[in-house]
């Protein structure tokens, strides 16, 4: 027996063809009534308000709607399949048990499993024994992803539907920026500038991860005083329970697995209230009548984009009889063959176009001036469209010129800050293209809140297209890539062109096709709430190149920093460098950290790199110094003389709780997402020893990833040396390229164990 992912959201489908295309038949609650016995029937998918059809699965073998506490279940007394409340003893039939070959079982009653009948053209789904075949197949079939699945940028922020008293936007937000589990949510003001505490990411699974980190993920809590539930941060718990799970299936809201509760404002669930600074959240209620705006929350980056270019292809509209002639006649007068050829002809210019057409108001010999005035409205509005379209585009375009195409300056400039030397002896660099993209949206959507948003959007649909590009001009590969630092720029320009490529691409696709150009030009309107809006002010273009001109250039120091320098830890003031300036050093929880290069540690970066390029750039000490956020260094301990001869630094690079488990180093560690954990590796008699790590993702059961192999061995003369082996493919995800480096003697010839040798390699999904 398997079971799906834990707490994964999914519809139960049929193997049968479905009667329309892209609707196959579903299970689904009738009338979406949880009470005790209600039908549980066959019918076809629904893509939007679709929580009657939606169902996850607990590790006991429960089956549970969407729609609350209640549970899939057989009721023998009328021989069909229902909802009941979880548990309750008078339908005690609940469990279940899905096999690999596609059949749902109960395990209350051997070998009969669900299946599909039809009678009279009724459909149904009843147990019959197992015989095979497509009536017995169904398939656990994942919703449309939630906001940030799968998708670049991947932090975003929810702001609500209702406004303060000042009408200011008003967003999620940890209370008082804590980072321990249970510090409450609230609305808080949209300001100048998006923190950390009001940044979120969506996981496939239905986590809403913070981005204060420390393992925190949104939670219904206990029941509030007025009613509802409590909304909290809490550490993620394993196995997954339902009050971390979040449903985003109808449009602008979040309801919670477990209650089937929305968020909402306190003292908003009877209606649109006007928000008070610092109102708790709550799980409450299901929206009623006129009270939909208090449950609303609108995602930025919205996807609003990218659900754009989904949209079915929809053909401008025919003239026909007279508006035919009339439309005849002014392509003649405008002496071109097809004016809607030029909305993607990206050398003309429309408006010189439109403003002929509008300048010949009286329709020519033989045609009514019916049919001319309908065909030119029509032309009119598709231009002023089309121009709305290049426009938004055009923006891009300088944004990414301003930014990208510098001939390599502003890269050249980080590596030289980073002490790297180019040429012969130039040494490797790994990085990863879609941290790079997800860093320039990330620092656009904090420092610019206002315009953020658009670049975000746009980049995520562009990015999804380039991926989806495959290989050569145009596309973007999801994988790691390592090559010499005097070969970098070669890489990111590689990138950034393909990006460009893919925006125009899109560009093309919408200005040949009526309906996304309609859907666009709506989104290109200022509007009120401004998270799905695709309106760029041009004169902001310069704000966003200054706000993703830092994240280009943290992410860029991301991948330079760690080929020459290393973190080193003590917590032994004898081994802590005197002259370690300020802008290298961090102490926290009784531990000293710092910086410096591999081989020496006491030689550090430049101060003037640290001030500009780091702190300046409002990287958090202690994401750098611990290896988090997108840093990934190796770590050198101080030999303390109990054997330990190297260090070994795993990175989790995914949204996900990774646990590392190895017999020879005695560790079984989880590893909360974007973390880093260090372990201390002892040899055996300063022999060549190898160490076993074996990676699980604990939010994917199918998660195993094939062992790799950490070996210290003792060269020549002195010390230890720490090398790494990855598989070379594994399904889902791919490990950075790895670092293993010797040890180092101690500071100015003292403490003479030194500090450990160091290794690190991390792991992102593919």
């Amino acid at each position: 027996m398997t079971m799906p992912p834990q707490n994964q959201v999914f519809y139960i489908t049929s193997s049968a063809p479905p009667s329309a295309p892209g609707k196959p038949y579903v299970l689904g609650v009738q009338g979406d009534n949880v009470d005790n016995g209600s039908p549980v029937i066959v019918e076809p998918a629904e893509f939007t308000d679709a929580q009657g059809q939606l169902w996850t699965m607990d590790s006991d073998g429960h089956i549970l709607s969407q729609l609350g506490k209640c549970a899939l279940t057989w009721d023998s007394p009328t021989n069909q399949l229902v909802v009941a409340e979880l548990g309750d003893s008078g339908y005690p039939l609940q469990l279940w048990a899905a096999t690999p070959d596609g059949f749902i079982k109960s395990t209350s009653m051997d070998d009969l499993v669900l299946t599909l009948v039809i009678d009279n053209g009724q459909r149904a789904a009843v147990l019959d024994p197992q015989l095979g075949g497509v009536p017995q197949r169904w398939i656990l079939q994942a919703p449309a992803s939630p906001p940030g699945n799968a998708t670049r940028p991947k932090w975003a922020f929810f702001q609500s539907g209702l406004q303060d008293d000042t009408e200011n936007a008003c967003l999620l937000n940890v209370q008082w920026d804590q980072t321990t589990s249970g510090a409450n949510v609230i609305v808080w003001p949209l300001g100048d500038a998006v923190a950390t505490n009001e940044l979120w990411q969506v996981t496939p699974d239905g986590r809403i991860l913070s981005d204060q980190g420390n393992n925190l993920v949104l939670t219904m809590g206990p029941v509030a005083p007025g009613g509802g539930n409590s909304v909290t941060v809490e550490t993620q718990q394993n196995p997954l329970p339902l009050t971390q799970v979040w449903d985003f299936s109808t449009p602008n809201q979040i309801r919670n697995a477990f209650s089937g509760e929305y968020l909402v404002p306190s003292g908003a669930t009877q209606g649109p209230i006007t928000l008070s600074d610092g109102d708790f959240v709550l799980a409450a209620g299901v929206p009623e009548e006129g009270t939909t705006t208090s449950y609303t929350w609108y995602t930025a980056p919205s996807s609003s984009l990218k659900e754009v270019m989904a949209q079915p292809q929809t053909p401008f509209q025919e003239f026909t009889d007279g508006q035919a002639d009339a439309y005849k006649d002014l392509l003649t007068m405008l002496q071109i063959t097809s004016l809607r050829a030029e909305y993607y002809n990206l050398d003309t210019t429309l408006s010189d176009y439109g403003s002929q057409i509008a300048s010949w108001t009286e329709a020519p010999n033989g045609v009514k001036q019916a049919d001319w005035d309908a065909v030119r409205d029509q032309l009119l509005l598709e231009i002023r469209y089309a121009n709305t379209t290049r426009n938004l585009f055009e923006n891009y375009r300088a944004f990414h010129l301003a930014l990208f195409v510098d001939n390599g300056a502003l890269l050249n400039e980080a590596i030289a800050d980073a002490g790297l030397t180019q040429g012969e002896n130039a040494p490797n660099v790994s990085g990863f293209m879609l941290s790079l993209f997800e860093g320039l949206a990330y620092t656009g959507l904090c420092a610019a809140p206002g315009v953020g948003p658009v670049l975000g959007n746009l980049m995520e649909a562009g990015i999804s297209i380039a991926l989806a590009a495959g290989s050569g001009a145009g596309s973007i590969s999801p994988d790691p890539f390592q090559v010499a630092v005097s070969e970098l720029w070669e890489q990111l320009s590689d990138n950034f062109d393909a990006l460009l490529i893919s925006m125009g691409n899109m560009e093309i696709t919408i200005l040949q096709d009526w309906g996304k150009l309609q859907s666009v030009y709506q989104l290109t309107r200022p509007q009120q709430n401004g998270c799905d809006s695709l309106y760029w002010n041009p004169n902001t273009t310069a704000q966003l190149v200054n706000a993703a001109r830092t994240g280009y250039m943290i992410s860029v120091m991301q991948m330079l920093l760690p080929v020459k320098y290393q973190i080193y830890t003590t917590q032994d003031t004898d081994f802590f460098p005197d002259d370690c300036p300020d802008s290298a050093k961090w102490q926290s929880g009784g531990t000293n950290y710092w910086i410096a290069t591999n081989d020496n540690a006491g030689e550090y970066p430049a101060e003037w790199t640290m001030q500009k390029d780091i702190w300046g750039n409002g990287v958090r000490q202690a994401n750098f110094f611990l290896s988090a956020a997108g840093w990934a260094f190796a770590r050198s301990d101080d030999n303390d003389g109990l054997s330990k001869d190297s260090t070994f630094t795993f990175t989790n690079l995914t949204p996900n709780l990774l646990e590392l488990a190895s017999s020879e180093a005695q560790i079984d560690v989880q590893i909360p997402p974007y973390q880093s954990f260090g372990v201390d590796l002892n040899m055996d008699q300063h022999e060549a020893t190898t160490f076993n790590f074996q990676v699980t993702d604990l939010n994917n059961p199918q998660g195993d990833i094939p062992q790799f192999t950490v070996q210290v061995s003792a060269p020549a003369f002195h010390g230890t040396q720490i090398s790494i082996t990855t598989p070379s493919g594994v399904s889902g995800y791919q490990f950075t390229p790895a670092i293993g480096n010797t040890n180092v003697a101690g500071l100015g010839g003292g403490g003479p164990e030194g500090f450990t040798a160091a290794g690190s390699v991390g792991l992102i999904q593919a």
